[in-house]
């Protein structure tokens, strides 16, 4: 196999998080109340709900295929050719996913942190921190996930609790009225997030036990879709759909509006440190999955020669793809949901595993007979 590193499921559900987490919770409020208005929470919980339907069908994969990645169990169903489509389609996917990542990474720190800073200079030093990232493997990164877990999830919690002195729970009211259509299609970005946790289908044969992965797998959207819900019900709940459908980083102005008396203020430079530390390990594996799949897809024998190569054409793309921050915004919230679930995050992965399964079975009755 390509990589020598296994994981256990502690470290996959860490991996699950990280995918999805560091950037959906800066700007999924703004998102999801364009169109639910103050139902936005409930857009994200159902956004959750069908990103739990897509972690069971990638926990399948571990249950029935342990042993082979969704390229691998691609080339069972489709033979050899097609499954290299498979592969070559997800090369694209997440070279895309992953410069659009970069962009938003670089984008956010030069607008409300650093607006004279350059914005090659965040594109590229997070580029270089995440190709020596993937550089380490499979079980650094793991180890780094639990690492910065422990400070992500409570910077997120201070958030959550310390705002809760300025939110007006009746800007929740009226629930679900007359707004079913709006809390459906706000839903669907945050599920096209959730959608992502379709990587771990990458790195099945690594990962130790895999029989209970499928449990942590859909734990890990779970939790991600929780932590989002209550985001967005307190950004809702402080600032009124009105005005948080206007902010390009909720998150990030809730963090700033927290003071308690005169002693703790100034909250949005820790969260926002820790914030960066989140995003460049989500970065990082995105990467590492982008060159795991060249690998397998073409059967080299090491990934790391294709490092250096992505890192610039990931830095490229980060600047080409979007002339400027609200059509890369306008991208997300009408492109980006039908062309990440529809093929990449629900479509691909269910014909593979539907036709996977009914050739295994086919076999097993075959030899039976």
């Amino acid at each position: 196999m390509i990589e020598k590193g296994r994981i256990g499921n502690w470290q996959l559900f860490l991996i699950v998080l990280f995918i999805i987490l560091p950037t959906a919770i800066l700007s999924v409020p703004g998102v999801t109340t364009v169109l639910a208005k103050q139902d936005g929470w409930i857009a994200v919980l159902l956004a959750t709900a069908a990103g739990t339907t897509m972690a069971v069908v990638i926990g399948m994969y571990y249950k029935y295929f342990p042993q082979q990645s969704l390229v691998g169990v691609g080339e069972i169903a489709l033979g050899r050719w097609l499954g290299k489509l498979v592969g070559i389609g997800y090369i694209w996917f997440i070279l895309h996913a992953n410069s659009i990542i970069i962009r938003e990474f670089g984008e956010f720190l030069t607008t409300a942190v650093m607006p004279r800073t350059p914005l090659s200079v965040f594109n590229i030093s997070v580029v270089i921190l995440a190709a020596w990232a993937v550089y380490q493997g499979l079980e650094p990164i793991g180890r780094m996930a639990e690492f910065i877990f422990p400070l992500v999830m409570p910077a997120t919690l201070v958030v959550v609790v310390l705002v809760f002195r300025d939110a007006e729970p009746m800007r929740l009211l009226p629930v679900a009225h007359q707004n079913v259509k709006g809390i459906l299609a706000g839903s669907m970005v945050p599920a096209s997030w959730m959608g992502e946790v379709v990587l771990v289908a990458l790195i099945t044969p690594y990962v130790y036990q895999q029989r209970r992965s499928i449990l942590w797998v859909v734990a890990g959207v779970i939790v991600v879709g929780l932590f989002l819900a209550v985001i967005t019900m307190n950004a809702t709940m402080v600032f009124g759909f009105q005005n948080t459908r206007h902010l390009l980083f909720p998150t990030y102005s809730l963090a700033r509006i927290i003071s308690i008396g005169n002693i703790i203020e100034r909250v949005e430079s820790l969260v926002m440190a820790i914030w960066v530390a989140g995003v460049f390990l989500k970065i990082a594996i995105w990467f590492y999955m982008l060159v795991l799949v060249t690998g397998e897809t073409f059967a080299l024998r090491s990934y790391k020669p294709l490092i250096i190569p992505y890192g610039f054409v990931q830095i490229a793309l980060s600047f080409w793809l979007f002339n400027n921050f609200m059509e890369f915004i306008s991208f997300i919230g009408t492109t980006w949901p039908v062309y990440s679930i529809g093929i990449f995050e629900l479509g691909i992965p269910v014909i593979v595993l539907l036709i996977a399964l009914v050739r295994r079975k086919v076999r097993g009755d075959n030899a039976q007979a």
